[in-house]
């Protein structure tokens, strides 16, 4: 990236500084608001989408060692950040709303464990 290498490890990072600053301005200019929900939700998916859509654009314009702009990487992770921020507290508000009292702690243990298998297991997605 600008002539210099930069270490695979690097892209570790990349997700969590996006988090932060996407999570920043979401916090300050965005009032939760059950009437936006809907509408966050689908920008959500929308960003991620957009992400994918990035990615394969990478593929495509990879050279004949298989190697690809750093660009593509950088900006398909800080959308799907920003898609994450949009969609996750939505899923978890609907969980707790539409869980019965006695085992809504058991829904959102659910559905943590589950975010935690697709996307924090050292595995991989399972």
């Amino acid at each position: 990236m600008f002539g210099i290498t930069i270490p695979s490890a690097v892209s570790q990072s990349i997700n969590p500084i996006f988090i932060i600053i996407f999570g920043i301005l979401l916090g300050a200019y965005s009032k939760f608001s059950r009437d936006h929900a809907t509408i966050k939700f689908v920008l959500g998916i929308l960003t991620m989408l957009i992400c994918f859509f990035i990615l394969y654009i990478g593929c495509l314009n990879a050279n004949m060692e298989g190697k690809v702009n750093y660009m593509y990487l950088i900006t398909s992770i800080a959308l799907m950040g920003l898609g994450e921020l949009l969609i996750a507290p939505l899923v978890k508000e609907q969980a707790t709303i539409l869980a019965p009292k006695h085992i809504r702690g058991l829904v959102m243990g659910i559905i943590l464990l589950a975010v935690f298998i697709m996307i924090g297991s050292p595995v991989g997605l399972v």
